[in-house]
């Protein structure tokens, strides 16, 4: 498996792309926790061919975390870490009365 980013930091409703590169034998299956617990609904993983990408259109600070990338076949098991820290303030609204 190449190496995706080992470490982003990204600001609040930026978009949140890794594609990791793999090969095998047969061909591994591959998954993507966070913490240690599978990924929800609200990232987006599409496993092809070659590759796996998780994607996050608009992140969100309890998206920050460790996550793993997982290939496992027959002939074993490869994973890779990953750290994502999601910074910055949501800007409060204010409602004016008159």
């Amino acid at each position: 498996m190449d190496e995706p980013q080992v470490k982003q930091r990204l600001h609040l409703k930026d978009k949140w792309k890794v594609v990791a590169r793999f090969t095998g034998y047969p061909r591994p299956k591959i998954t993507w926790t966070k913490e240690g617990e599978p990924v929800d609904r609200s990232y987006e993983v599409k496993n092809e061919e070659f590759y796996s990408t998780i994607t996050v259109s608009s992140v969100i600070r309890t998206q920050s975390g460790n996550y793993t990338v997982t290939a496992t076949n027959d002939a074993g098991t490869v994973k890779k870490d990953l750290r994502l820290d999601v910074v910055g303030k949501f800007k409060a609204l204010r409602k004016r009365l008159h």
